[in-house]
């Protein structure tokens, strides 16, 4: 399986397709069992994160109001989380069903 970064026009062969897909197909997905789920639920337990006290900022792109919550959860994410570059199609299909 080929890891980022991705050249803009280089297809990379996707792993869970046995297929190929440009940067503009790609999507990066978080490989089970830890499922970007998993790892958020199980973040707000070890860290005891009061989910009714969390403020979101933004529409598009959004980030924790608390920056001391931010760099918490993205410490404990980069620790954790086993990413994959897969294909759109199959992030969006049946790779959802386990997130």
């Amino acid at each position: 399986m080929n890891t980022l970064p991705l050249s803009r026009g280089v297809p990379r062969d996707v792993a869970l397709l046995h297929a190929t897909v440009t940067p503009d197909e790609a999507h990066v997905d978080h490989e089970a069992p830890l499922t970007f789920r998993r790892l958020v639920e199980d973040y707000i337990e070890v860290s005891m994160v009061d989910v009714n006290a969390v403020i979101i900022l933004g529409d598009v792109e959004r980030r924790f109001a608390d920056a001391s919550l931010a760099t918490s959860w993205s410490e404990y994410h980069r620790g954790r989380a086993r990413l994959r570059v897969i294909s759109a199609r199959a992030n969006l299909g049946a790779t959802r069903q386990n997130t």
